[in-house]
């Protein structure tokens, strides 16, 4: 009576077995890519909070006619801000009152000169008296300069990127280039998978070999022959 033929499923274990080295390096090289990814992006993500956190400050204006302490990230045009001594003017704005209030607005104009502010309903009626002494005549607050001296208010006419400030800090944008760590870390990465993937084939050869110069020696069947290199 003749034998039954052998299951088909012991022929897959030899290919099964081959494999697993190159899937368990993808494995690797993948698992690794992506906990390198998690974490530059939970790092900058923590940069940008930080920076927001630093940029973030409180200031007192006045909105419809009340006083608010607001943030600075919630200023709108038309409100009237409080200047004093050592603080960072946050958007662009006309001097409305104030005294000896005086800026350097050096980051924006590059002149380190103090200029001093006159406000805007003064400088109206000397350009109607006729002066010409244009440096008497400034009722222009410009973001990112700093007050020096003396005390005053001035109405906000705009804000956020539409301010002096943030056209020059929008201008000044450009592309973040990967830093020497990331680039070191990257070519590590690289040459992991790669040698992951060398050893993988490496390894597939050398079972295939070994599975070729078994068969010769036994008097197993093939199927037999992948059964116990499996199992071994």
């Amino acid at each position: 009576m003749p034998s039954a033929a052998a299951p088909p499923y012991p022929r897959l274990c030899y290919a099964t077995v081959a494999v697993i080295p190159r899937i368990v390096s993808y494995l690797y090289t993948f698992t690794y890519h992506l906990v390198g990814s998690l974490n530059d992006y939970q790092k900058e993500r923590a940069i940008v909070k930080l920076n927001a956190k630093k940029e973030d400050r409180t200031i007192n204006v006045i909105r419809s006619g009340k006083s608010h302490v607001i943030g600075v990230h919630e200023l709108l045009a038309g409100d009237v801000v409080h200047l004093e001594p050592g603080d960072m003017v946050p958007a662009d704005g006309i001097f409305i009152s104030g005294h000896n209030v005086k800026c350097d607005e050096s980051s924006a104009t590059a002149e380190s000169d103090a200029l001093r502010k006159t406000p805007g309903d003064q400088v109206m009626r000397m350009l109607a008296e006729g002066h010409t002494e244009l440096k008497q005549m400034d009722p222009f607050i410009i973001s990112g300069s700093k007050v020096l001296e003396g005390v005053g208010t001035y109405l906000v006419t705009s804000v956020g990127v539409n301010s002096s400030f943030g056209k020059i800090m929008m201008a000044m944008r450009v592309n973040m280039q990967p830093t020497p760590l990331q680039v070191k870390l990257d070519g590590l990465a690289s040459a992991i998978a790669k040698l992951g993937s060398t050893a993988a084939i490496l390894l597939f050869f050398i079972l295939l070999f070994r599975f070729a110069t078994g068969l010769s020696d036994s008097t197993l069947s093939s199927s037999q022959q992948a059964l116990n290199l499996s199992t071994s």
